[in-house]
């Protein structure tokens, strides 16, 4: 899920196709030091299927042990909600630390964005796309630690400019 590296990070490809929301079924083998995940399946039936947007690391808790600090974060949109205000040039990423009270699951917006070291729109077909590709800087994966996510540049199905936020809080490693 990494797929961060300077040849894939503008596209982020095998990991659009791992968390394709169209993927109903999938396959993997395995052959000494090899493996392989056969991700190309689309028969869900999407007609049925509601969503916003699929995002990683997901929004809401996630384990910190499942990415690295220095993996790209995606934001995969779907279309029949979502198109481009402008350009993908005019797309605009923030990631704020926040504080996350565990007891009352309530955020506190910080004030000081992150620096966004690398922003990508993609537009080709790995899974579904639009796909808003970004990496903050200096990120700690510390559990509790929480992140204001906002996107801006993009309308929804009535034109109307939106912005898309959502929060993620890394928690303890699953084992």
């Amino acid at each position: 899920m990494n797929d961060s590296d300077p040849g894939n990070i503008a596209k982020l490809g095998h990991r659009r196709w791992c968390i394709n929301p169209s993927m109903k079924s999938t396959g993997f083998g395995e052959s000494g030091n090899y493996s392989a995940m056969w991700s190309f399946d689309r028969s869900r039936d999407m007609t049925s299927f509601d969503y916003d947007f699929i995002a990683f690391p997901a929004r809401g808790l996630t384990p910190n042990n499942l990415l690295d600090a220095e993996w790209a974060w995606n934001v995969s949109l779907n279309a029949k909600k979502y198109k481009l205000t402008e350009t993908a040039e005019a797309v605009r990423v923030t990631v704020t630390p926040s504080a996350f009270n565990s007891k009352t699951a309530q955020f506190k917006k910080g004030t000081q964005p992150m620096e966004i070291d690398s922003l990508n729109v993609s537009q080709e077909f790995f899974g579904i796309a639009p796909c808003v590709i970004f990496r903050p800087r200096g990120l700690t994966l510390t559990p509790g630690t929480a992140f204001c996510v906002e996107i801006t540049g993009f309308s929804d199905a009535a034109g109307t400019a939106t912005t898309i936020m959502y929060w993620v809080v890394f928690t303890l490693p699953v084992k």
